[in-house]
């Protein structure tokens, strides 16, 4: 877990860096859709191939190798399936990620009649969410 404290002149601010990051996360899921489709049709293509060697041959061909890495795991020649797996993974938290960003944006607005007012905030994020607002008068 990432504990961060950020700061904020004002409401505004901390309002439009929650909206900066949805957009960028969007962005990034987007790329993801795009490379899923990729990925999807060599899935596919992948499974006949794999299906067919495995009557002929009467076994399956080996998926690629997963190596630890001392906590960090290398997937040496993935299958595409293995691969449409780990960017599916990553579309499903990018996509929460975008949802409790909203969630805090429409929480926040609580405060809208002080969005106006320079009163500087700070903000304590937890794996890049907002989590604690800190407001001082």
């Amino acid at each position: 877990m990432v504990v961060e404290v950020r700061s904020f002149d004002n409401l505004k601010a901390f309002l439009e860096s929650i909206g900066d990051e949805v957009t960028r996360l969007k962005a990034l899921l987007g790329d993801y859709m795009r490379r899923v489709e990729s990925v999807k049709a060599r899935t596919d293509k992948h499974m006949k191939i794999q299906g067919v060697i495995s009557k002929v041959a009467k076994r399956r061909l080996p998926e690629g190798e997963v190596i630890d890495l001392k906590g960090l795991e290398a997937l040496i020649n993935p299958s595409p399936k293995q691969e449409l797996d780990i960017l599916l993974e990553a579309m499903q938290s990018v996509q929460d990620l975008i949802n409790q960003l909203e969630n805090v944006r429409k929480a926040v607005s609580v405060f809208q009649e002080a969005q106006g007012l320079d009163i500087p905030v700070e903000v304590v994020y937890r794996d890049g969410v907002p989590k604690t607002i800190i407001v001082r008068m």
